[in-house]
């Protein structure tokens, strides 16, 4: 389970995050919300990049993991993590409000 994002660098308005120590660390379910404009979006783009095992632009992060590690760009590729991004992208790419529905099973 990621515990935090430490650094997002030179991905989307992520120019040179750095994680306040007043941040709390992410729990079981954790909420994102903001104006528009305000990277929510952007960090969903970074949690496909680690959903799908590849970074396809110029950006540096460090996530911490639960178990202790540490997920960067370059080494997201080997990594053991398994996560799913429920967002608008999934939305518009399993379902199809026109009659097709791909299968999704909510535990």
């Amino acid at each position: 389970m990621i515990k935090s994002i430490d650094s997002i660098k030179n991905f989307g308005i992520y120019r040179d995050y750095k994680k306040p120590n007043s941040l709390e660390d992410f729990k079981r379910y954790n909420l994102f919300y903001g104006w528009n404009g305000s990277g929510k979006s952007t960090l969903s783009r970074l949690l496909h990049m680690i959903e799908n095992k590849e970074v396809t632009e110029e950006c540096k992060f460090k996530i911490k993991m639960e178990d202790g590690s540490t997920l960067t760009e370059s080494n997201v590729c080997d990594s053991a993590v398994d996560i799913c991004v429920f967002d608008d992208e999934f939305i518009r790419n399993n379902i199809d409000w026109n009659g097709k529905i791909e299968s999704i099973l909510l535990l």
